[in-house]
């Protein structure tokens, strides 16, 4: 495995981003010089959503060979924001790509010392969650989303199978948006985005072995503005709504003319990930499976007018003219073991080993390099009598350290799981050292207990899926009021019901979401009382059928509550005890359209500005965008 690491470590420092993209698009672009046919030429097929199907991962490694329609609905489209991903509310600074902070309970991580630096993550690739193709014809899916006030959203991708059991495909994105105040000039980039991904996935003929590779790298910039400023004038909520004429906290010029003049925060990434099985036997009781991840990363912050920002910042400790942090994280993590499947019952029995470092760099032997090893034995047991309910139950071991079990029943439509959890603090909650924050904390580990329960009732035109989740949380470590990392003694107790509804008396449907939630404990988990997304809309066909579409409106709520601050150093959300947030119904007017296989949306957003007031903050100083117009397409070829 050093030669292994050693490769992948030249490959990593020592090729450009143009190398990386030519080695994976030469693989793609070879595809095409192949003249193997997919079906006889006498075989009339009409290619469509039907003959591109997709799987993931997790499919391969529990032998569940499921495929997935492309999804080619017209429902939501024109939800493209991230600050509700996947059903989840999150709190954002108002503007496309900017940090995310999950309104919920929090996620039980993976075990082990993880990095920290996760206000980008959403808008990342994740390796484990790829689509893998399987297509009769070339699949190629454009979407292209402009907003009035800068905001654009490109995602295109492009698979094709190069013979009936090896498939290869590309994706990328290009994310923008513009300044909506704290602007020098007629328009000033607020975030500027680009990932991409190549993937590939081959099987033999028995599919005695499998494997799935993809390539990402991601970058994420973010020119940072500290909010609203106020501090000589003592303006009100109310006062601050002038959006262009308001002045940031933080100082800079145009970030267009002299790509020198950054006050940025900066989330940098490539990843390499491999999966790999092979049968022992004629089918598949006994497999032996293997993963590897490598990761690097590079969370920047800089800022070259401290002379005019030094009030912002709580502290400056080694230069007075400008701050340039860097933390910088690698991982090399392998996992192999053996697993398998007869009838209804899955196993699987692993190893996992981490090798990884961290680095704080920007100022002279500030902070040497850290290197760590761990190790973790895990394993888990599905048992799936028919496809309608299962018993899973998984647990995975750190050694004298971390552990993690959950246990999940599935009964029709009833669904229950518990999750018991010790993790360790993240590297940089435990050590930081930049020039306006140092820290070293000894933290012991978080323990939490999950329980989460979910129901769904439905008939012809009723849809109604209520759930509930309970959480323990002991020794919890957050983001003081000082922006510095804390940890509790006392027990937190969380509790939330939450809902998804659906009504359709056609064309007419209403849906949405509401989420209840009630901390018992110090005040630590900023989450709003009550959070919720609904929608009232016309859905059917028009024009001979020619037509399909979908247009309503929609409103987004959460109850006043002090939403956390934002430190732009250390990309970090922390508690906020003055300035509350209040609430304030969102309302977007949108349509959604759809000849053949290109869908079109027209969407009116925050169309009820000055109706109950000026705007509306998502972060202590920090507005949500005012009224803007949105247009979008999605094309999709199937030749």
């Amino acid at each position: 495995m050093v030669t292994l690491q050693t490769a992948v470590q030249c490959l990593c420092f020592n090729s450009s981003i143009l190398q990386k993209y030519a080695l994976w698009c030469g693989l793609i672009l070879y595809s095409y010089a192949q003249h193997a046919q997919i079906l006889d030429d006498s075989t009339k097929l009409k290619y469509g959503p039907t003959t591109t199907k997709y799987f993931y991962e997790q499919d391969v490694e529990e032998n569940r060979i499921q495929y997935y329609n492309v999804d080619t609905s017209l429902l939501n489209f024109h939800h493209f924001e991230y600050n509700y991903l996947n059903g989840q509310f999150y709190q954002d600074l108002g503007n496309y790509g900017s940090a995310l902070y999950l309104l919920k309970i929090p996620d039980a991580p993976r075990i082990g010392k993880n990095y920290g630096y996760n206000s980008f993550d959403p808008y990342a690739y994740n390796p484990k969650n790829i689509k893998y193709y399987n297509t009769l014809s070339p699949y190629t899916d454009i979407k292209y989303i402009q907003g009035g006030l800068g905001q654009q959203d490109i995602e295109a991708q492009h698979t094709r199978n190069i013979s009936r059991r090896w498939n290869s495909g590309i994706q990328f994105r290009r994310m923008v948006s513009s300044k909506i105040y704290g602007v020098s000039q007629r328009r000033e980039a607020q975030c500027s985005h680009y990932s991409f991904v190549a993937h590939t996935n081959y099987h033999t003929k028995n599919r005695r072995y499998n494997v799935l590779m993809n390539f990402s790298i991601f970058q994420h910039t973010f020119y940072e503005t500290g909010g609203i400023f106020d501090a000589d004038r003592g303006l009100t909520q109310d006062d601050m709504f002038e959006y262009r004429l308001e002045s940031p906290n933080l100082y800079s010029v145009s970030n267009t003319r002299n790509r020198k003049n950054f006050l940025r925060s900066i989330d940098r990434r490539s990843q390499y990930h491999l999966y790999h099985q092979a049968n022992l036997t004629n089918d598949s009781t006994i497999q032996l499976f293997h993963s590897f991840d490598y990761l690097k990363m590079l969370n920047r912050y800089d800022d070259i007018f401290l002379n005019r920002n030094k009030n912002f910042y709580p502290n400056i400790f080694f230069d007075n003219t400008q701050t340039s942090d860097y933390s910088r994280y690698a991982l090399f993590e392998n996992t192999g073991g053996i697993k398998g499947r007869k009838n209804f019952f899955y196993y699987k029995a692993y190893l996992r080993r981490k090798d990884f470092s961290r680095t704080l760099e920007g100022y002279t032997n500030l902070y040497e390099r850290r290197v760590y090893a761990e190790n973790f034995l895990g394993g888990s047991i599905k048992i799936t009598p028919k496809d309608s309910m299962y018993v899973h139950v998984k647990a995975e071991y750190m050694p004298a350290r971390d552990y993690h079990y959950s246990a999940e029943f599935s009964l029709k439509k009833i669904f229950f799981k518990y999750t018991g959890i010790s993790y360790s603090p993240t590297l940089m909650q435990s050590e930081y050292a930049g020039n306006h924050f140092i820290w070293s904390n000894n933290f012991r580990n978080t323990q939490m207990q999950k329980l989460q329960t979910q129901a769904t009732l439905k008939s012809k035109k009723i849809f109604f899926k209520p759930g509930i989740e309970y959480a323990l949380l002991h020794s919890f470590v957050y983001f003081n009021s000082f922006a510095v990392p804390e940890q509790m003694n006392e027990l937190i107790r969380v509790f939330c019901i939450n809902t998804h509804y659906k009504i359709e008396f056609k064309p007419l449907c209403i849906e949405g979401q509401v989420s209840y939630n009630q901390l018992h404990g110090e005040d630590v988990l900023r989450i709003p009382e009550i959070t919720s997304v609904s929608r009232v809309y016309l859905y059917g066909f028009l024009a001979k059928k020619a037509l399909l579409l979908q247009a309503g409106t929609e409103v987004f709520w959460n109850s006043s509550y002090f939403a956390n601050y934002y430190m732009p150093p250390t990309q970090a959300y922390y508690i906020n005890n003055d300035f509350l947030v209040q609430s304030y119904p969102l309302v977007n007017v949108y349509i959604n359209a759809k000849v053949k296989r290109t869908l079109f949306l027209l969407k009116l957003s925050h169309a009820n500005q000055n109706m109950f007031a000026a705007g509306y903050f998502t972060t202590p100083f920090y507005t949500g965008l005012p009224r803007t117009f949105t247009f979008g397409l999605r094309w999709m070829f199937f030749d």
